[in-house]
């Protein structure tokens, strides 16, 4: 609007000097005069304003939450942090239960053989010659899909709070001379391989004490404690061997009271079920999910057709539990961009989580996944969608692993997105702006020989090659001309960070046709266009990155200038 003003005032200090020179002699007759003047014939330049801009106010002052835009060691970085829905996977662990196991139907060890004793001599005494040892056995049958389920292959459980009440009942047998059967009467347990670990509370310590080998004696009750079942060689069973010494060492300290063969039972029941700590072998569980991060970053200020070239965006992964499984996470990351439809290449990659030793010990993992396994690529297309596909998959390889209750798994993840821009990057960051000149140029004529040229000096702080672009806009948005700077020089670097700024000298010519359309400009779009810095790998922006571009005007030729509209 100065310009129109300034035209404006010569226009009416012209017609002024016109009219005084009629007024001093009438002999002179001005009215054939033109009314068309050639004013600034002569060369004109001069200096128009300066600007600076900080990286500060155009990034800082998006329209991005504070918790995801930081800067971090001076740099800025979008970070979304979350965690991982396993809740499904430590659930399945912590409802596993075991097969119930049935109470055994008693256990018959026969001793004498009295079928054939009349019962008119009945009871009588058993010589001392009738001392001797008879042996049995207690099986208890585990059931068939106890080793083997949809979730395990058991290889071994180490069982917690699960006893064993074992009682015997005598059948045609009695004592004699004053002494019970039970005087007469040893009882020894023992344990039939390896298939389970047997403990038994010393009575005078009241310690539970691991025993493959233990005494009974009749008329007693005696609590066994499991603590560990071995499922070895597919045998779903575990066996006691029961030895009776009976002794006499008076006839008459046994007696036979029955026609029977007699025999002892032994009773045994599982005082409050099965229950256990721990579980080892092969698990074969996995549970997939999927979440999805809104991706703000520079959406707003980029171009479909820019390439956003983010150089070294990270995931982190950290694991913390208490599984004693190896767990192989799956984690497919893509990208979206919704106004484009344009997808990035995924990035895949497996990580293993170590298990713990011990289930009272959380085990923690971290993982990367960053350039190297193909992160940059992501970016590219100026995403607005992140999506992380992931499958928690146990190890099914080998038994010698691990489940027990209160399993605890817990994944997150934070990603961090830096602007460190590749040697790709090209972006375009433009605004529009109203022609400050429409409707004020109607009395400028057609020009011949004007030519307008902006001068910039430009100060470049910014890490990053840049051009500026002019572009005239008529009515209907079309272009009218288009005009643009030579490259303005990045500023000099030292491993990617800009130390001080580049000074470049640069103009926008305008000719005499592009000033004239400049009448039917209706809108001018300025854009910066933005490239890497050439020469280096990777470069980083930081709040304190600016330019300065100081502008002047240089006016070449007369302007044309029709003063005959101010006498309407």
């Amino acid at each position: 609007m100065k310009p129109s003003r300034s035209f404006i005032n010569i226009s009416v200090i012209a017609a002024l000097c016109l009219s005084t020179l009629s007024c001093i002699d009438n002999s002179y007759d001005l009215s054939n005069l033109s009314k068309k003047a050639e004013l600034f014939k002569n060369s004109l330049s001069a200096p128009v304003g300066t600007a600076t801009i900080y990286l500060d106010s155009i990034i800082g002052g998006m329209d991005v939450d504070t918790s995801i835009l930081t800067v971090k060691n001076g740099m800025y970085v979008f970070e979304y942090s979350g965690n991982f829905d396993l809740g499904n996977f430590s659930n399945k662990f912590n409802t596993f239960k075991l097969s119930t196991v049935e109470t055994p139907p008693p256990t018959h060890v026969y001793l004498y053989d009295a079928r054939n004793v009349p019962e008119s001599q009945l009871p009588f005494d058993l010589p001392t010659a009738e001392s001797q040892n008879f042996t049995g056995a207690i099986s208890i049958n585990l059931p068939a899909n106890f080793g083997k389920t949809e979730l395990i292959d058991i290889d071994s459980i180490l069982l917690k709070n699960t006893f064993i009440k074992l009682s015997a009942a005598h059948f045609g047998l009695d004592g004699g001379n004053g002494k019970s059967l039970g005087d007469n009467i040893s009882i020894t347990f023992t344990a039939e391989g390896n298939a389970a670990d047997y403990y038994r509370k010393n009575k005078t310590t009241k310690i539970w004490e691991k025993t493959n080998t233990w005494p009974f004696s009749l008329g007693e009750t005696d609590t066994i404690m499991i603590g560990k079942i071995r499922l070895t060689n597919a045998n779903n069973k575990l066996d006691l061997n029961s030895n009776i010494w009976v002794q006499i060492a008076e006839a008459g300290d046994v007696k036979v009271t029955d026609n029977i063969k007699t025999h002892i039972d032994f009773n045994l029941d599982f005082i409050d079920g099965i229950d256990y700590d721990r579980i080892w072998g092969k698990v074969d569980y996995g549970l997939p999910g999927n979440l999805s991060i809104n991706f703000d970053g520079l959406g707003k200020i980029i171009g479909d057709n820019d390439v956003l070239s983010i150089y070294n965006p990270k995931i982190n992964i950290k694991t913390e539990s208490n599984v004693g499984i190896p767990v192989d996470l799956d984690l497919n990351v893509s990208t979206l961009n919704s106004n484009t439809g344009k997808t990035a290449p995924a990035v895949n990659k497996t990580f293993r989580m170590i298990p713990t030793n011990d289930p009272n010990v959380m085990k923690s993992n971290s993982f990367t996944i960053d350039r190297t396994d193909g992160t940059d690529g992501l970016f590219k297309i100026n995403p607005d969608l992140i999506r992380l596909n992931y499958n928690a998959q146990t190890d099914t390889s080998t038994s010698n692993h691990f489940l027990t209750k209160n399993t605890q798994l817990n994944v997150s993840y934070k990603m961090e997105v830096p602007l460190q821009f590749g040697g790709d990057l090209r972006i375009s960051i433009d605004t529009t702006l109203e022609n400050p000149f429409a409707g004020k140029l109607d009395q400028l004529e057609e020009q011949d020989n004007l030519s307008v040229i902006l001068l910039l000096n430009v100060q470049n702080r910014i890490p990053l090659t840049m051009q500026i672009e002019l572009e005239a806009l008529d009515m209907n948005g079309d272009s009218l001309f288009t005009v643009q700077t030579a490259p303005i020089e990045a500023a000099k670097t030292s491993a990617g960070v800009a130390t001080t700024y580049t000074e470049t000298q640069t103009q926008i010519p305008l000719t005499s046709a592009q000033i004239n359309l400049i009448k039917k400009t209706e809108m001018f779009k300025i854009c910066f266009l933005v490239t890497a810095k050439e020469g280096e790998e990777f470069v980083t922006v930081q709040p304190s990155d600016y330019i300065t571009i100081k502008i002047g005007g240089k006016i070449n030729g007369g302007v044309l200038f029709d003063f005959s509209s101010t006498s309407k």
